[in-house]
């Protein structure tokens, strides 16, 4: 009795041992589950999109020209110009300032309509935030030309009103005015707007492809085998 009492329990420990061993396989093999991305920053209802609604209200109650006010929106709407114009340049001042470490930022591709606007890749802040730049002066640049030639075409001061309103609030809610004049800290990438001024929720990211969970199983179970 003394000898069978033996045997069973070293098969019991040999048990013990096996499954110990199988649990310590079963975790080197399995591939550790990544992190889940962060949640998308929620959209911000900023100034810049219920102004101009406000202002369409009340240029329709008010109107400019017969009040007499058409050579102050004129000259209004060059000092906005000017000072925007002015305000990038000093932005610009900052960047060309900034030390350059080295260190990359992964810029996803920025998708509108279906096709890739942008490709990803990857850039220093120093980098990313020039290119923001380069973006940011053609805007006012743009909008300058299309609302002083509606303006000069037919005489409407609708658009040199709304051009004088809009420029200095979206120049102040612009990431590069409130990272390098303001001192505020903003991650980048920024996030991209989308045809509708709101941010874009950044893609999720793709799955393991069949075939390679199917290998990982087989290698799996080829060394449970062995």
């Amino acid at each position: 009795s003394s000898g069978s009492s033996g045997r069973l329990w070293t098969v019991r420990i040999f048990h013990v041992h096996k499954m110990a061993g199988d649990e310590a396989e079963k975790k080197e093999t399995e591939t550790p589950k990544e992190a889940a991305p962060p949640a998308p920053e929620m959209p911000e209802m900023k100034f810049s999109q219920i102004l101009p609604m406000v202002a369409m209200m009340a240029l329709q109650k008010f109107d400019l020209e017969k009040l007499g006010y058409v050579r102050h929106v004129e000259v209004g709407y060059i000092l906005v110009q000017i000072l925007s114009l002015g305000v990038l340049y000093l932005i610009y001042t900052k960047i060309c300032q900034m030390s350059d470490d080295g260190a990359k930022i992964k810029i996803p591709e920025v998708v509108q309509l279906g096709q890739v606007v942008s490709p990803a890749k990857e850039q220093t802040a120093k980098e990313y935030d020039m290119e923001k730049w380069k973006e940011a002066i053609k805007q006012p640049l743009i909008s300058c030309v299309i609302s002083g030639g509606i303006y000069y075409k037919w005489g409407s001061l609708l658009p040199l009103v709304m051009q004088a309103l809009m420029v200095p609030l979206q120049l102040y809610e612009a990431p590069l005015t409130q990272i390098h004049l303001l001192g505020k800290a903003k991650s980048r990438p920024f996030p991209a707007p989308s045809l509708f001024g709101l941010p874009q929720a950044p893609e999720p990211q793709a799955e393991e492809p069949a075939q390679d969970k199917k290998g990982s199983k087989k290698a799996v179970e080829g060394k449970k085998s062995k």
